[in-house]
């Protein structure tokens, strides 16, 4: 399966959707909890300070296993280590259903993230079976389910843990990738390895080839400006409800059905990237995700206000995400996997830089320089996009 003629056959529409459905699937495992802290801390006697740890384990391991194993995408074969880390995802979902105390549900919270990293490797290898002209429709199909599975996976995660049991959450999470990796084992295609650098020489050669394209480095840096911006909003729009609408923080979890709206415009805008343009769709991205916090800013809040504007907002990070995979993936097929690897982490560089320069513009200034702050965030976007020549 490593010629060009034999990777185009391969991406067939059942497969694509195979893709679309492990992505939801697998990065849903990451979401469960967030619906669930306060069950949790009450049924194993979480003290309050120590609840957030969950969340942050998860996160953690996510973020270790972005470094530690995707680039193993280009060493290995892809096929293997997408089963094999399914497995081991399944296994660490049992591991939560079935923790006894507090400790134990942490350490299965830290094996869920670092095995989830296995969304990370579908869409290099979605990117790698598709023809170069359905490449950049692929990968939104593939990164639309992962966003779904968002969505997916903090609404399951309420409405099981409060009907049945947080247990059954992660039992019936594990149930589905079960049932799913036998068909994954028949249905997917070999991606056979495409480098024979050791491990460490792998790592290492992520930042070589963020030295050898100046398009990689610069398209990733203009989407985690904007990822950074998002990530102020939801790092203080609970403290803004409660605060300003006198809305309960749960409100929170509800504002993520209409923030989920991009990923089903996703696809549309992957295919106007041919007709338009990778810059001009940029550009459009990075003007939808500022004006909102402009908006709120000037014009102060209400609750259809705040829905319209992450709405907006969400419309505008796939404007700049649907050309910003095509510039990525079109680099070096033969290292789409640690050309993720950059991308993915300076997104989570821009997320952690949002979240705080947030907080301390609450501090400062409440909502209103918060909604400032993040529209300046954006502007990094706009003068990378306007300065930075390839």
């Amino acid at each position: 399966m490593n010629t060009t003629a034999a990777s185009v056959a391969a991406m067939r529409p059942a497969l694509l959707r195979l893709f679309s459905i492990t992505g939801l699937v697998a990065v849903s495992s990451m979401y469960y909890h967030q619906a669930m802290l306060a069950v949790l801390a009450n049924e194993l006697s979480i003290p309050p300070e120590r609840v957030g740890w969950i969340p942050t384990a998860t996160w953690s391991g996510y973020a270790l296993g972005i470094l530690l194993f995707v680039p193993l995408g280009d060493r290995l074969e892809l096929r293997r280590i997408t089963l094999a880390k399914l497995a081991c995802l399944a296994c660490a979902l049992l591991a939560a259903a079935t923790a006894p105390n507090y400790y134990v549900l942490i350490a299965a919270s830290v094996f869920i993230g670092l095995f989830t990293s296995v969304v990370q490797d579908i869409v290099p290898y979605g990117a790698h079976l598709a023809a170069p002209e359905e490449r950049t429709h692929v990968i939104a199909t593939i990164s639309s389910g992962i966003l779904l599975g968002n969505l997916l996976g903090r609404l399951a995660g309420g409405v099981v843990a409060d009907f049945v049991s947080w247990r059954a959450t992660f039992a019936c999470a594990a149930l589905g990738i079960l049932i799913l990796w036998p068909v994954l084992r028949a249905k997917l295609p070999e991606r056979p390895p495409t480098s024979k650098l050791g491990y460490f020489a792998l790592v290492a050669s992520i930042l070589g080839l963020a030295r050898r394209y100046p398009a990689l480095v610069r398209a990733s840096v203009t989407q985690m400006s904007l990822f950074a911006a998002y990530g102020a909003l939801w790092a203080t729009v609970a403290r803004m409800f409660e605060s300003d609408l006198g809305l309960a923080a749960s409100a929170t979890g509800l504002l993520g059905i209409p923030a989920s709206i991009g990923a089903f415009v996703l696809p549309h805008i992957a295919k106007m990237v041919p007709r338009y343009g990778k810059r001009p769709l940029m550009a459009v991205g990075i003007v939808l995700t500022m004006l909102p916090f402009l908006a709120m800013g000037l014009f102060g809040v209400s609750l259809a206000g705040v829905i319209v504007a992450v709405m907006v907002m969400d419309i505008g990070l796939r404007f700049c995400l649907a050309p910003v995979q095509a510039i990525i993936f079109s680099l070096e097929p033969g290292a789409h996997s640690r050309i993720n690897t950059f991308y993915i982490t300076t997104l989570f560089a821009g997320q952690s830089v949002g979240s705080f320069a947030a907080s301390a513009a609450w501090l400062a200034g409440g909502w209103e320089a918060v909604c400032f702050t993040a529209a300046g965030i954006t502007l990094v976007g706009a003068v990378v996009q306007t300065i930075w020549k390839d």
